[in-house]
């Protein structure tokens, strides 16, 4: 009997033995292989962390980059502007790349954007200007604050921003959560029609070929930026609340995550001077949707931006007659994206 069992120990322990020595061999390869993609200036993609961004015309994104009068000069309120204003240097500093003399490329946040002027494809790829309004070079959007607030954030992952966007579109009908009753709006059902192909594996390795499939991906975010048509009814800002309450519900379930982040910039027009109760009741009722006491049902996870301080008046933009487009102004979108970005990684933690 002692035989049996020295016999059977000493089998088990060389199976102990043999696996630790594979658990080991399977680390240093999996090294080796990190190794080896950093010699050839590759990373090595762990999972896929995923953000929604939706809304208007102001997460299009209608911040002019480099806008030039006639005579050649910048325009003040650009996001070159801002690298050289003594004000906001040290802030856009980290915005340009000094060794390549050019925007800052962030390779490990990657951006699909449902415009592209030449394509009905979308425009994609690292984070960079470019993903403004029809996917021009000349514009950026809340994404790019966005992008640079959370590109520390998960070390070792890669970071995906999904943008869904349309001109002159309302949250109670346009956008309008099938929760709220009615017709559910055209552009909230396309918007899980391109979050859904986005992700499709094939379109995924298609258009970022270093992302691998066998990982997964996980949608773990979601950022609203909306408000001015619906602040222009007044029986769409009496329902804003509701209405936000169920898109954040909906979109929950559609994606399979009771507690998705989501991060709310409020429409803030016009900054603190603003009067108009219909755009302070947009105002109100995102705060609204955002307080955990009023919507208890929601779990937390969800706050709300207050973005008035970052109004800049026309006569520091490139475009001074579009205050519903933020006058263009890139510092101000820059600061509202990274306010978004920041209120984001706080819910997720």
């Amino acid at each position: 009997g002692d035989r049996v069992v020295e016999g059977t120990y000493y089998l088990a322990n060389r199976r102990r033995i043999r696996e630790k020595i594979e658990i080991t061999m399977s680390s240093q390869l999996k090294v080796l292989r990190v190794a080896l993609l950093v010699c050839l200036g590759a990373r090595e993609i762990v999972s896929l962390k995923v953000f929604v961004l939706a809304g208007q015309s102001n997460m299009e994104g209608q911040a002019e980059v480099a806008k030039t009068f006639p005579n050649g000069t910048l325009m003040n309120g650009t996001l070159q502007y801002q690298l050289s204003d003594p004000r906001t240097a040290s802030e856009f500093a980290e915005c340009w790349n000094t060794t390549t003399n050019n925007w800052t490329v962030v390779n490990n946040v990657w951006v699909w954007f449902n415009e592209n002027g030449k394509t009905d494809n979308g425009t994609w790829g690292p984070l960079q200007p470019g993903f403004g309004v029809g996917g021009s070079p000349e514009h950026i959007g809340p994404e790019y604050g966005f992008g640079f607030a959370i590109k520390d954030a998960f070390p070792g992952e890669q970071v995906l921003i999904i943008k869904t966007a349309w001109g002159g579109k309302t949250l109670g009908g346009d956008f309008r959560p099938p929760s709220s009753g009615g017709t559910t709006g055209f552009y909230y059902n396309l918007t899980l029609q391109y979050v859904s192909n986005v992700l499709a594996p094939q379109n995924l390795t298609k258009m970022f070929p270093s992302y691998n499939a066998s990982e997964g991906y996980e949608i773990v975010g979601f950022g609203w930026f909306q408000g001015w048509n619906d602040g222009c009814s007044q029986t769409l800002v009496d329902e804003y609340e509701v209405n936000l309450v169920n898109l954040v519900t909906d979109l929950r379930r559609e994606w399979k995550n009771p507690t998705l982040a989501v991060s709310i910039p409020v429409s803030g027009f016009n900054g603190w001077a603003q009067d108009n109760e219909r755009r302070l009741g947009i105002i109100n009722a995102q705060f609204n949707a955002a307080n955990a006491t009023r919507h208890p049902e929601l779990h937390g996870h969800i706050v709300a931006e207050e973005t008035r301080s970052y109004w800049r008046g026309p006569q520091y933009s490139p475009v001074p007659s579009q205050g519903y487009h933020w006058f263009h102004n890139a510092e101000s979108y820059f600061l509202i994206g990274k306010a978004m970005g920041v209120g984001m990684l706080k819910m997720i933690k």
